[in-house]
């Protein structure tokens, strides 16, 4: 059991987290090898938030809290989030996009066979909102930024190569005619 001071320091470090954090993901880490948690704290370490300027970057980061700590951090923020339903430990990933923190604890999970049942949810800081699990693994099988772009991009442009392909075609058809 951690004394008054130990857990006074962890919240002072939550604290600091949640200030450079806009999301948080929660997800149950009871069944995940010592070896693997280090791996995947790693990862987030050295991988900062994909796609922003080099200004922005800021590694995701791993933190085991006590879930009545996390409650009371959430509480001073405004958000209300009832973490006793939750009957198994929670780590959270603090981070400044949910797209890239879900897609690396999805992945991770994913890894490990484990995408269906250990993520919790997820917390929103700017609203206050709590996504669903669901909702987090949607987001986190999404490919990345770019690649959805440039999918996008390729959806619209079909239609019109299309349309240029079948207009040649045409014209050359007519000038061969005449």
């Amino acid at each position: 059991m951690k004394s008054k001071a130990q857990k006074a320091e962890e919240l002072k470090k939550g604290k600091a987290l949640l200030e450079n954090s806009s999301f948080l993901v929660l997800f149950d880490f009871s069944r995940i090898p010592a070896d693997k948690i280090a791996k995947f704290r790693a990862s987030l370490s050295e991988n900062g938030a994909e796609g922003e300027d080099a200004e922005k970057k800021a590694t995701d980061t791993y933190m085991v809290i006590k879930k009545r700590l996390l409650g009371i951090l959430l509480k001073e923020h405004g958000i209300d989030v009832d973490f006793s339903k939750y009957k198994v430990p929670i780590g959270t990933v603090f981070a400044r996009t949910i797209e890239s923190a879900s897609r690396k604890v999805f992945r991770f999970l994913q890894d490990l066979g484990m995408e269906n049942e250990a993520i919790v949810g997820a917390v929103d800081l700017a609203t206050g909102e709590v996504l669903t699990p669901d909702k987090v693994r949607l987001i986190g099988q999404l490919p990345p930024r770019e690649i959805l772009l440039a999918q996008v991009l390729g959806a619209i442009a079909a239609p019109l190569r299309a349309m240029l392909y079948i207009m040649k075609e045409r014209s050359q058809k007519v000038g061969a005619a005449s």
